[in-house]
């Protein structure tokens, strides 16, 4: 029987398509390469590595017990956090979809972030993906595949009373901040550099306590990474109390991070990560958390 010309229209488009899908994203593996040699700090992918059936090339151990352990501290609205009694954010959504390209199912192992690196060498859990940084000092430990870049943002009352546009902006003013965070970092150049009025900063003990400030006008900002400056404008008071002004500032690359003998595991990370860019559901995850800023473009080795 010959087929109808629909058919044979709608054969060829599925073929197009498909092959768009393959090449764009064995460039982005390429291009993850090639930025290797200008960007020192990045490694990029071997040109050699292939696609399709590679991507679910994944160490013996993960395909014997059924499924990849992600470690992460299940405490980091919205990034990764309980719901209902299951793991859910943006980091679990990723993680998920990242096994499903991978073909192997995905559990979540609930650590304390400060022990999360350690349980990756007793071979507890596959990979850590947990909000991460990909520091120099981490990679003398471990590898990283970078899939996010976040920088700091800035959380006030909603129609910005004091005019805040910019980090400068923060000069003179009263801002908050969560003990331990990179705020910090910015917040010293800030006062080291361009800040000659100063800025008065009042650390608080964690997210909860820094949000209250700003609500009962105590704090003019509150200063934190953009996932959850996002998240708390959405969620605080539904949505009508607070806002975020002005871009994410100084951003630098969240990674997963496998041991530095996971080869294997690590390219089929990188591999699976590329496909997720190209087929759009590493934007449609990134969207439902309000975090189109953080994306990257193609994956990258070690580029903190």
């Amino acid at each position: 029987m010959t087929p109808s010309p629909i058919s044979l229209r709608a054969k060829i488009a599925v073929v197009a398509a498909c092959l768009v899908i393959l090449a764009t994203t064995t460039w982005l593996i390429a291009d993850a390469n090639e930025e290797s040699h200008t960007n020192p700090k990045g490694v990029g992918i071997p040109r050699s590595v292939a696609l399709d059936a590679e991507v679910r090339k994944v160490p013996e151990r993960i395909i014997k017990r059924g499924a990849m352990i992600v470690g992460t501290d299940l405490r980091y609205a919205p990034m990764e956090f309980v719901r209902d009694g299951k793991a859910t954010g943006l980091d679990i959504d990723i993680a998920r979809a990242l096994g499903e390209k991978m073909g192997v199912e995905v559990d979540f192992a609930n650590e304390p972030f400060e022990t999360l690196t350690i349980r990756l060498f007793t071979d507890d859990v596959d990979l850590v993906m947990s909000s991460m940084a990909d520091t120099p000092q981490r990679q003398k430990q471990v590898d990283f595949v970078d899939y996010l870049s976040v920088g700091v943002s800035i959380l006030t009352k909603r129609g910005n009373p004091h005019h805040l546009k910019s980090l400068d902006d923060l000069c003179g003013k009263t801002v908050t901040l969560s003990r331990g965070t990179t705020a910090h970092d910015v917040v010293d150049k800030l006062q080291k550099g361009s800040c000659k009025n100063g800025i008065d900063v009042v650390p608080q003990a964690g997210n909860a306590e820094a949000l209250a400030l700003v609500r009962a006008g105590r704090a003019d900002a509150y200063l934190s990474d953009q996932p959850l400056a996002s998240y708390n404008a959405k969620a605080v008071g539904g949505g009508q109390e607070l806002e975020v002004v002005g871009q994410q500032a100084d951003p630098h690359p969240w990674g997963i991070a496998v041991t530095k003998g996971s080869l294997e595991l690590r390219d089929a990370l990188v591999r699976a990560l590329a496909l997720i860019i190209v087929d759009g559901e590493y934007q449609r995850i990134l969207t439902k958390w309000g975090s189109e800023q953080g994306a990257v473009k193609r994956p990258v080795i070690n580029g903190g």
